[in-house]
C-alpha cells in the first residue's frame, strides 16, 4: 500500500468512525422526542440503531488503531441541537435522509478500499448495516 493510499483509507475510516461516533440516531435517542401513541416501535428501532453505530465506531476504530493511527473525529454538525423534543415522526424523517445520503458514499469507498482487507470488511460491514438499518426504519414506517 503507497502512502497516498494509506492516507486515502485511513481518512475514509476517520469519516465513517466520527458520524457513527456523533451518531444522529444516538442524539435522537438522547433528545427525549416527543412519541406519539402507536409509534413505540420507532423509538426502539433508533435506539438500536444507536447501538449499532456505538459498536462500528469502536470496530473502526481498532481498524484505525491497526494502521497505527489515531482516530479522529470531526466537529459535531450544530443544527442537532434544534432536535431537543420534537416528535419522533418528525426525527424519523431526518435520520432517514442521512442513512439514505450516506449508502451510496460508503458502498464507493468500500470498493476503493480493496487493497486493505481490515479496512475493506470494515465498510462493507457499514454498508449491511445501513442497508439493514434503513430497512428496519421504513418497517416502522409503515
Amino acid at each position: 500500500m503507497t502512502l497516498s493510499e494509506r492516507a486515502e483509507i485511513v481518512a475514509v475510516l476517520n469519516a465513517a468512525f466520527s458520524k457513527r461516533y456523533h451518531s444522529l440516531a444516538q442524539y435522537i435517542a438522547d433528545a427525549k422526542p416527543f412519541v406519539p401513541k402507536g409509534q413505540e416501535a420507532l423509538l426502539i428501532t433508533i435506539r438500536q440503531i444507536a447501538a449499532e453505530d456505538r459498536a462500528e465506531a469502536e470496530r473502526i476504530a481498532g481498524v484505525i488503531e491497526g494502521l497505527e493511527e489515531i482516530p479522529q473525529v470531526e466537529p459535531h454538525n450544530p443544527d442537532i441541537a434544534e432536535m431537543n423534543y420534537l416528535s419522533i415522526v418528525y426525527l424519523r424523517k431526518i435520520l432517514m435522509g442521512e442513512l439514505e445520503k450516506e449508502l451510496p458514499w460508503l458502498e464507493k469507498t468500500a470498493e476503493k478500499a480493496a487493497f486493505h482487507p481490515a479496512a475493506r470488511n470494515a465498510l462493507q460491514s457499514l454498508v449491511r448495516k445501513r442497508r439493514s438499518q434503513i430497512a428496519r426504519m421504513r418497517i416502522v414506517q409503515s
